[in-house]
């Protein structure tokens, strides 16, 4: 029979950053090593992602936690590949491991604290397993819980964050190898992208977004990061909007001079309807930062000069913007000076046999702001 090991269980729906840190946490306090096991089925709640999906991301988890050599952290498949479609009970699983394991340490949040005694058989979880719970920074518990069934809080508070919140896109939480796992299988918010983008669009728009957030995270005393991210995710959400309705839009919405500016500029301003009307979006920035970062302006801020470069430079444009983006990465305002730059040459020569095509005066205005009277270095 092995010593000892953690459970840890949840939905982990999807992994974040508060489940990483009480895993490393509470594995370097008890001594031992921690066994991830997500449930087939939250009793509580419905699960969004897939068993099989949220597997894969504790394994990414998992190998990323033991890049020291250790092996401290593993998952187990016991909930998951359970028979039947019902909720997962850890009576079953505690039960389970205590035939391995001469001394079982199971691990809850706070919230868990106050609902313990409503689990399936919690006197039997209590009597085979060392209940230890995460204390949350102003969180009230359930004290004759804690007494009935001799539970010990950890030495650290609870890292709020919520996965309801990550999969809405309100946060960013979470692990960046989780991050781009949820980007790369349409998981959670990309799912609801997927509407409104097509495939190769969406996919730009996710190499917009890690471009933006990295920059982002570079400057991070000017940029925030979560809101970097939302601005640069769906900055091309009207792109396939008709242009007749793009232009009916942009009329009522925004000005009758805007909605004649050339068919190219109008999914700006369409979509940061969109961004409002349909993914809840009210931070005047964000939305700024969506309604101009094709054409440019006058007076952008620093939101609206990152996502302007961050679309114009992201890899997957087809050229070598590696300069732009070490630019970008060691000033943000230096790297969209740059970037605008380039812009007006490229377009230059794009354009010169059919100017009108990609000429507004919005772009004019950014380029005499900007360029031509260096106001924007001021």
């Amino acid at each position: 029979m092995n010593d000892k090991i953690i459970i840890y269980g949840g939905s982990f729906d999807p992994l974040h950053n508060g489940h990483v840190e009480i895993a490393m946490k509470a594995s370097s306090f008890l001594e031992c090593p921690l066994l991830f096991v997500p449930a087939k089925n939250a009793r509580w709640k419905d699960n969004e992602a897939s068993p099989e999906d949220r597997l894969a991301m504790l394994e990414l988890a998992c190998n990323e936690l033991n890049k020291d050599g250790k092996q401290r952290f593993s998952v187990s498949c016991f909930e998951i590949d359970a028979p039947g479609d019902g909720p997962s009970y850890s009576v079953e699983t505690v039960l389970h491991f205590k035939k391995e394991y001469e001394t079982l340490y199971f691990v809850i949040g706070a919230d868990q604290v106050n609902l313990f005694d409503k689990w399936k058989d919690p006197d039997v979880i209590a009597k085979n397993a060392k209940i230890y719970y995460v204390p949350r920074h102003g969180y009230p518990l359930n004290q004759e819980n804690i007494k009935r069934f001799d539970m010990k809080p950890m030495p650290f508070k609870e890292h709020e964050v919520s996965s309801t919140d990550i999969r809405e896109m309100k946060s960013i939480d979470y692990p960046d190898y989780i991050r781009h796992y949820v980007e790369d299988k349409d998981l959670y918010f990309i799912k609801a992208l997927s509407k409104y983008l097509k495939e190769s669009r969406l996919k730009h728009s996710l190499r917009v977004a890690n471009v933006a957030l990295d920059i982002a995270r570079n400057n991070h005393e000017t940029l925030d990061s979560l809101k970097t991210y939302q601005a640069a995710v769906l900055h091309d959400i009207g792109k396939y909007v008709p242009d007749d309705e793009a232009k009916a839009i942009v009329s009522k919405v925004y000005s009758k001079e805007y909605s004649e500016y050339p068919y190219w500029a109008l999914h700006q301003w369409v979509g940061a309807y969109l961004a409002e009307k349909e993914f809840g979006i009210k931070d005047k920035d964000i939305l700024e930062s969506i309604e101009y970062h094709c054409t440019g302006r006058a007076k952008m801020g620093p939101l609206e000069q990152t996502i302007y470069s961050a679309d114009k430079i992201e890899p997957g444009r087809g050229y070598d913007s590696s300069k732009l983006i070490q630019s970008c990465l060691k000033d943000y305002h230096q790297g969209f000076l740059d970037v605008l730059a380039a812009n007006r040459i490229y377009l230059a020569e794009k354009t010169k046999d059919t100017p009108h095509n990609n000429s507004c005066p919005l772009t004019e205005e950014s380029y005499i702001y900007f360029l031509d009277k260096k106001e924007g270095n001021n």
